[in-house]
């Protein structure tokens, strides 16, 4: 009894040592696979390995990736390429886009906006003759008996202009805002439309003083000392001052008639 059971151990480990030895020379893949069954009481001895089934393969349909078209250029997605082959990003405003093999220009940038053009001084404007255009002319009216208001002169000539509706004395004189008394404008009886000139010779303010039974009305303006007209005879009715004109030096004959 003793024998066998020695005998009995000794070849359970021959055989534990033999599936030891033959798992060393069997390749991995039938290592992993393969597995150790209890050895059968019945026998005394394990079972020999079961190999696993073949791997059923499975019919499927293969896809093969559809090839480009002749002729037609990839371009990864986000990127195009540029008239002369560069990839750039795709919001590159030097991108091509290529569609059906034929790199189409992509629209073009706006050009840059034009440098302003150097402003250009203008010429300054060329000084007024002698005396300029002279003050705005200075209105004045009113009815019967009154003083005017006071009004700035400047030094020069002046022209005044003077009408009347009434049928009485007409008078009307400049004085000064002291009250000096300065010219006499006017002195006639009933309606009167009429001018005239005098020379100031000293600016400041003024008035007038003016005596009438109508209306009445008197401008006042001091033209410029230039020529108002190249005219050397006049006429007219009543007190007139005539336009502006010149004269050269030497002497002068005037002709006068009325």
């Amino acid at each position: 009894m003793r024998r066998l059971l020695k005998f009995g151990c000794l070849g359970l480990l021959g055989f534990f040592v033999f599936l030891v030895i033959l798992g060393a020379l069997l390749p991995k893949s039938d290592r992993g696979t393969s597995t150790a069954s209890a050895p059968s009481p019945a026998t005394g001895r394990a079972p020999a390995p079961v190999a696993p089934p073949p791997p059923v393969i499975e019919d499927a349909e293969t896809e093969t990736a559809e090839e480009p078209e002749s002729g037609a250029i990839e371009v990864p997605p986000g990127t195009c390429t540029d008239s002369q082959g560069n990839e750039r990003p795709s919001g590159h405003w030097l991108c091509r886009a290529v569609r059906g093999g034929q790199p189409k220009a992509a629209a073009e940038a706006p050009p840059p906006p034009a440098a302003p053009a150097p402003a250009v001084s203008k010429p300054a404007p060329k000084p007024a003759p002698s005396g300029g255009s002279g003050p705005p002319p200075i209105q004045l009216t009113g009815r019967g008996q009154q003083l005017t208001q006071t009004f700035t002169l400047q030094p020069g000539l002046v022209v005044a202009s003077l009408a009347h509706n009434g049928s009485r004395n007409f008078i009307a004189a400049l004085h000064t805002s002291e009250g000096a008394r300065v010219e006499a404008l006017v002195n006639d009886i009933g309606p009167f439309d009429g001018s005239k000139a005098f020379g100031l010779r000293t600016g400041g303010s003024y008035a007038i003083n003016v005596q009438a039974d109508g209306g009445w009305s008197i401008q006042l303006r001091q033209p410029a000392a230039v020529a108002e007209t190249a005219a050397k005879a006049f006429t007219g009715t009543g007190a007139k001052a005539t336009s502006l004109f010149e004269l050269g030096t030497g002497l002068r004959r005037f002709t006068l008639k009325h």
